[in-house]
């Protein structure tokens, strides 16, 4: 991730709606982490994206 740590979390706090920007900022430095579950097909790609573009690198199970 490096440098672009920042946008991910970013990215993050969007797709998880109500999460504070430390509880973002642990999901994001202590990764692998699990951010979304079942969530349809589309939504996950939308999501996988997202974090993607910002610089994250995203495994979808």
């Amino acid at each position: 991730m490096g440098g672009h740590q920042v946008e991910v979390v970013r990215a993050v706090r969007h797709l998880m709606r109500g999460i504070g920007l430390i509880d973002a900022k642990e999901l994001v430095t202590g990764a692998p982490s699990i951010l979304l579950e079942q969530v349809p097909a589309p939504e996950a790609e939308a999501a996988r994206e997202k974090l993607e573009d910002a610089g994250a690198t995203v495994e979808l199970l």
